[in-house]
């Protein structure tokens, strides 16, 4: 059985879509986790209208979207498990072609796929992912590269008796060090499959330079955190990359005063 998990937040206008696209996957045996995180809109009446007894619904106070999915990852029952906002949509065979991966391969514990960047329509595709890498995914999550992240794509093979949590101290980047907490441990694979379309302009963390700059700090401290902690040239080399990219993104949003900042803030 495959477990998705989805955090909700004041999701009234896309929750219907997103949970109508898990239920008509071709691959059937799941159970959708919906984790309400105390929405005072009509989110939770719309997913109390579904009668699948595969969607299980449960609550908690406002503690943000880590704190809803590390609910999730407590409650699911499946054999492999996976993510999806309430404001995007899984295609059709999203499930079934990542599950397949990962069947075929006892070996492979990270199934990805190719993923559509869409308006807010969802009528219109404005740019597509798609990964290339095959192998361990830690070195690559350490250099930043897009070749096997772009979010929470993969299908993940479930470890019994392993903890899954996310950092509740972050607010960005925090899927990132997720996925870098079990990355040493398996290896990733993709199918060329469409496996999300990923609705612009709800929850880009790019929206929030100043969050997304202090979510690359989190994961560098909690990279230094972790017993298996990465070498200081590794760190080093992750650290240089993150000034790189946010003293870009600040001069693209014509911030230089924060770009210059960037370039010359010591790692954390």
């Amino acid at each position: 059985m495959i477990s998705v998990i989805m955090p909700a937040y004041n999701a009234e206008r896309h929750i219907v879509e997103a949970i109508t696209s898990v239920l008509h996957q071709d691959h059937q045996e799941f159970e959708l986790i919906v984790v309400d995180n105390n929405s005072h809109d009509g989110t939770v009446r719309l997913i109390e209208a579904f009668s699948d007894p595969r969607i299980q619904l449960l609550h908690q106070p406002v503690q943000g979207v880590s704190a809803a999915r590390n609910m999730g990852l407590a409650r699911m029952r499946g054999d492999f498990f996976c993510f999806l906002d309430a404001d995007d949509v899984l295609p059709p065979h999203s499930l079934s072609a990542r599950h397949a991966l990962l069947l075929a391969d006892p070996q492979l514990h990270f199934a990805d796929g190719t993923v559509e960047l869409t308006d807010v329509t969802m009528q219109h595709v404005l740019r597509t992912w798609k990964p290339t890498f095959t192998g361990v995914p830690y070195g690559p999550l350490l250099d930043l590269s897009p070749s096997c992240f772009v979010g929470l794509t993969w299908m993940i093979r479930r470890i019994q008796g392993h903890a899954y949590t996310f950092d509740t101290r972050m607010t960005h980047a925090e899927d990132l060090c997720f996925l870098l907490s079990m990355a040493r441990n398996g290896r990733y694979g993709y199918t060329n499959e469409v496996v999300l379309r990923y609705r612009r302009g709800h929850h880009s963390a790019m929206q929030n330079l100043a969050g997304l700059h202090d979510g690359y700090r989190g994961v560098i401290r909690a990279l230094q955190e972790a017993p298996d902690a990465p070498d200081e040239s590794a760190l080093t080399a992750m650290w240089n990359k993150v000034r790189n990219i946010m003293m870009r993104s600040y001069l693209k949003r014509g911030q230089p005063l924060q770009a210059l900042k960037a370039m010359l803030e010591r790692r954390p």
